[in-house]
């Protein structure tokens, strides 16, 4: 074995050594302890580094041993060179014997950097350069807990958490709010109640909700005693938190109950109400408190809800007649009909949309029909949603409750609403006369005629 094989060798087993002695110390460090991302990024360059380098040598290593050392010989210096001795040229011989035609030649027909780079006895090496970039990059990740993984899921979240800056804590528990901790390898439900238990006014905001919104998309909550411990922080948020913070964790608390069912703490709902009720009688109650009233169906609530629609603030009167659209009771349809011809023309369409859900064609038809008549019946209803997310944004990690998914004419609206409670049969003259009275639009007159169709083989079928 050659003299410059050895030394690769040598160089090789050394620089391993040397690559995994910072690694090792330094992937713990990042997983464990690091508190900037700035810091992260230094130490995980000199890493990359490392391997980058390794892949190299033992390219060399590679072309040395297969093919003698051709690639390093012609590009790192040995070139030239016969039998390790330098070639020393006659004094009398021409350094250049070329005719004038064929040093022009030459010099069109001269390599670029890159083009030598690819020239022949090239692609041996780097073909050996890539593979084993390759398996470095697996060998350094199994040797550190596949720690490239741990990271591009959302280590640097995680480091964030650490940080001194609360904010940078917060943005932390958004990004890490809907990551499934066996992925992450840390207990996020743990995670997040230290953070409502022990951190600032906005981090208990920002760790109510990342909580709530874990149960939100289901994902897996173990262990259970965390769940348990999260649920015991939240009612003390609900009973001794600022407005802000019981504002999200009254959301939170009705996404568990949801989430968890029978296995609930026997102290979540009753904190919930208790809260709801305190508002009430300050006649303070904010759209998240109506928003859990619906989630959880809380019947008792039917009273207070229907007092809503009336009220002022529009996106709390549109939440209460979604929230008692999710009632699924008849006692829930005297404070929507209550309220039809006095609302604002935006909670009436939140109305009418919640009749669908709750039916009773006796009660409701005729009350539509008349909506349909009226004069002020001419304006569109359109796309609804409440934004619960602590900032109120969110493109990318959204928390948005959808209270209508579509815009439509309000008369439209009227006229599937009628058809998804069932018509009665006296409406059908009333339909052909929708369906052909030019004064309303075409698209009205349209969804008249396909109804009237439908009730028209409905009550051929019957007989």
């Amino acid at each position: 074995m050659r003299k410059s094989t050895w030394i690769l060798i040598i160089a090789t087993v050394i620089l391993n050594v040397v690559a995994q002695a910072y690694s090792i110390p330094v992937t713990r460090y990042i997983r464990d302890s690091s508190t900037s991302v700035s810091a992260d990024i230094a130490l995980r360059f000199a890493y990359f580094a490392f391997m980058l380098i390794t892949a190299g040598l033992e390219a060399l290593l590679f072309d040395d041993i297969v093919s003698g050392g051709a690639w390093r010989k012609r590009f790192l210096g040995g070139a030239g060179t016969r039998a390790g001795k330098p070639l020393v040229m006659d004094k009398e011989e021409d350094a250049l014997e070329l005719t004038d035609e064929e040093f022009e030649a030459a010099l069109g027909s001269r390599r670029s950097p890159v083009r030598s780079l690819i020239a022949e006895n090239s692609l041996p090496f780097f073909i050996a350069f890539f593979v084993l970039l390759g398996l470095n990059w697996v060998a350094f990740n199994a040797l550190n807990g596949w720690f490239d993984l741990y990271y591009g899921r959302g280590g640097h979240h995680v480091t964030q958490l650490r940080s001194k800056d609360a904010d940078e804590r917060c943005k932390a528990m958004l990004e890490l709010s809907y990551k499934r901790s066996k992925r992450m390898g840390l207990d996020l439900e743990k995670v997040f109640s230290d953070r409502l238990e022990k951190g600032t006014a906005k981090e208990k905001i920002w760790a109510a909700w990342a909580l709530g919104y874990r149960r939100k998309l289901r994902l897996p909550g173990k262990p259970v005693h965390q769940l348990e411990r999260a649920e015991d922080l939240l009612v003390r948020l609900l009973e001794k938190g600022t407005p802000r913070q019981q504002r999200v964790a009254v959301v939170a608390a009705a996404r568990y109950s949801l989430a968890r069912g029978d296995d609930a703490s026997a102290t979540l709902l009753p904190a919930l109400r208790n809260l709801v009720g305190r508002q009430a009688m300050a006649d303070k109650v904010p759209v998240e408190s109506v928003v859990a009233l619906g989630l959880l169906r809380e019947k008792s609530a039917v009273k207070l809800l229907g007092d809503l629609l009336l009220k002022k603030g529009e996106e709390r009167a549109v939440a209460a007649a979604w929230g008692l659209g999710r009632m699924q009771h008849a006692s829930a349809l005297g404070p929507l009909l209550a309220a039809l011809d006095k609302a604002e023309p935006t909670v009436r369409c939140a109305i009418v949309r919640a009749f669908q859900k709750l039916g009773s064609a006796a009660r409701v038809s005729k009350r539509l029909m008349d909506q349909f008549n009226r004069k002020g019946s001419k304006f569109s209803c359109g796309v609804l949603k409440i934004v619960l997310r602590p900032d109120g944004r969110g493109s990318k990690i959204v928390d948005k409750l959808p209270l209508a998914m579509m815009s439509d004419r309000y008369r439209v609206l009227l006229l599937k609403t009628m058809a998804k409670v069932s018509f009665l049969p006296d409406a059908l003259p009333w339909l052909k006369r929708v369906s052909e009275d030019p004064v309303f639009h075409k698209q009205v007159r349209g969804y008249a005629r396909e109804y009237r169709r439908a009730l028209l083989r409905q009550l051929a079928k019957e007989q």
